[in-house]
């Protein structure tokens, strides 16, 4: 009797297997808003329904779905309702509601991952259309699109189906398709190393309170009820909340169209983008040269110009750079047993180095005038001590870069100011706990010259009361 050997693959996501974060793969997670997940079921079920009773009433089958949601919720699942009807034709069409999950099993690593598919649309022509319906921006990446493809049967073609911009966009198949797929599994961190690697997708990690990487002074269960913030977020608590809650915890879709943040502001951005790009290159000169290439003229000279200030106060203060862009923060919770409930606050340190003498240095790379930096110096007075150590002080050089000549800001932490900036950075952002996840008109707007940069504007002016 022969036998076989069933392979006991270890099934991890691609998202997983993509992650900079191999921690971020772990099954224990904190509870935290789903409003964007929620939005998107409800929606599944709407065109499912719309789909499979083509004669029923529209506005009768809407309020079925829509009657229990706060009208800003009803109206944007409506509005994501009508675009997929606009854009999307499934009239004399066989749709398998339930979708499907495709599978790519690679034997020598032991992995199979998958990508599901939300519906699977066969076309009076034979045709097969695989659908994958998305309530953002974003299409489905390299490595999705090639583990699709790896299970594609002939007449078989995969979509993107964007109900918020109202956008259908075919998924091809990648040109390098088997490197694609080998890559996926042999150099994914999730399977190589273990331990934690903070970066930018910290702020959307349900795991960010559980990591270690921003600690409480408690054990966090993964019952407890938390939320992400960055540090400029909690800048925007002083501002106006509504923001804030619609970005973080009920997930408002932007307004169409790009940000319009002020013309200083998106300076500033671009600039932070040269910097990291340079400061993380073997050539930076030839970096920035590159980088000013897809740069609008008028802002080439400020930019060459900033640059150059920032690299005088670098080379003076004898600074050498480590980490680019490096998150840095702390967990604070409250409650107690059942009804524990915290936010984890996240700041981007613009570079951790070296100085000439070779003691760590905070820099944080400034386009603007100075300003408040109460919240910035709280969050890095507690959120760098794990990686200074606990009888250091904390340096922080601001570099301000517009002036001529450039001028170096230094703000020395001492290790005694932690508790207090802990209690101050929980005061500020004590009014989260108390955010209903359920009705995204709960927190009423705060209007004033920010409103002009906010990418909710417009729905924003549509709810106020």
């Amino acid at each position: 009797m022969s036998i076989r050997t069933v392979p006991n693959y270890r099934k991890l996501k691609v998202a997983e297997l993509t992650h900079p974060c191999p921690e971020a793969g772990g099954r224990s997670r904190t509870r935290q808003p789903r409003g964007r997940l929620d939005r998107w079921m409800i929606l599944r079920d709407l065109l499912a329904d719309a789909w499979a009773n083509p004669g029923i009433d529209r506005g009768e089958l809407v309020d079925r779905h829509l009657g229990s949601l706060s009208p800003l919720e009803a109206d944007l699942i409506r509005r994501m309702f009508l675009n997929v009807e606009r854009i999307f034709h499934v009239q004399g069409a066989e749709i398998d509601l339930e979708g499907a999950s495709i599978a790519f099993d690679d034997d020598r690593a032991g992995v199979t991952t998958s990508v599901h598919v939300t519906f699977r649309v066969t076309h009076a022509d034979g045709s097969v259309e695989m659908v994958r319906l998305k309530t953002g921006r974003s299409s489905s990446s390299p490595q999705e699109a090639a583990v699709m493809w790896s299970g594609a049967e002939e007449a078989e073609t995969f979509t993107d189906l964007m109900a918020w911009p109202g956008e259908v966009e075919e998924v091809p198949a990648p040109s390098d398709l088997e490197q694609v797929l080998r890559a996926l599994v042999e150099e994914a961190p999730a399977l190589r190393t273990s331990g934690v690697r903070p970066g930018p997708a910290c702020v959307w990690c349900a795991r960010a309170a559980l990591c270690g990487a921003f600690p409480t002074d408690r054990i966090v269960p993964s019952s407890a009820r938390t939320i992400n913030l960055t540090k400029t977020d909690v800048e925007g608590l002083v501002q106006c909340r509504r923001r804030v809650a619609w970005r973080r915890v009920h997930g408002i879709p932007r307004d169409d169209g790009d940000d319009d943040a002020s013309p200083a502001v998106s300076q500033g951005r671009l600039f932070h983008a040269l910097v990291a790009a340079a400061e993380g290159s073997d050539t930076p000169a030839d970096t920035v040269s590159d980088f000013l290439l897809g740069v609008a003229p008028s802002e080439v000279a400020d930019m060459r110009m900033m640059w150059e200030h920032h690299r005088h106060l670098m080379d003076a203060e004898g600074i050498g750079v480590r980490r680019l862009e490096f998150p840095v923060g702390l967990t604070i919770l409250e409650g107690e047993r059942a009804d524990i409930h915290g936010v984890t606050i996240i700041g981007f340190l613009d570079m951790t180095a070296r100085d000439a003498a070779g003691r760590p240095v905070a820099v944080e790379i400034k386009t603007g005038s100075p300003g408040d930096t109460e919240i910035e110096d709280d969050l890095y007075a507690v959120g760098l001590r794990r990686w200074i150590g606990p009888d250091d002080p904390i340096m922080i050089h601001r570099h301000y870069v517009r002036p001529s000549p450039p001028v170096c800001e230094i703000v020395e932490l001492e290790p005694g100011v932690a508790d207090l900036a802990t209690e101050r950075l929980r005061r500020r952002v004590a009014v989260v706990n108390g955010w209903d996840w359920e009705d995204p008109l709960a927190v009423a707007p705060s209007v004033g010259p920010w409103c002009g940069g906010c990418e909710f504007r417009l729905t924003c002016e549509s709810y106020r009361a």
